[in-house]
């Protein structure tokens, strides 16, 4: 459990706070982070720690976005959708969930 919180939260709070200062002080630059469809709603396929994680990071880019945007600064979140690494009865049952056109 702890190696999703550390990597997917931890990893962007230290990254970004390793960088901001001089970031703010060009007055000109981005940061940027992923996310993911888990980070944004719940899903049931036992990812409630990861997805709390990445909902953590992308919380706090959007509190950062607003505190160095006078600055010059933009910071974003780029929230990535499925991805083809799951088994493929996992995938048919996602896909369910999802409203298709004809």
């Amino acid at each position: 459990m702890g190696r999703y919180i550390s990597v997917n939260f931890y990893g962007v709070l230290n990254c970004t706070k390793a960088v901001l200062n001089g970031i703010c002080d060009r007055g000109w630059e981005r940061v940027i982070t992923i996310s993911s469809e888990a980070g944004r709603s719940g899903l049931d396929i036992n990812v409630s720690v990861y997805g709390a994680a990445k909902a953590g990071a992308a919380h706090l880019l959007r509190h950062i976005a607003r505190e160095v945007g006078p600055l010059g600064v933009t910071a974003n979140v780029i929230s990535l959708g499925l991805m083809d690494n799951v088994p493929a009865s996992l995938l048919i049952a996602l896909l369910k969930r999802f409203p298709l056109a004809p």
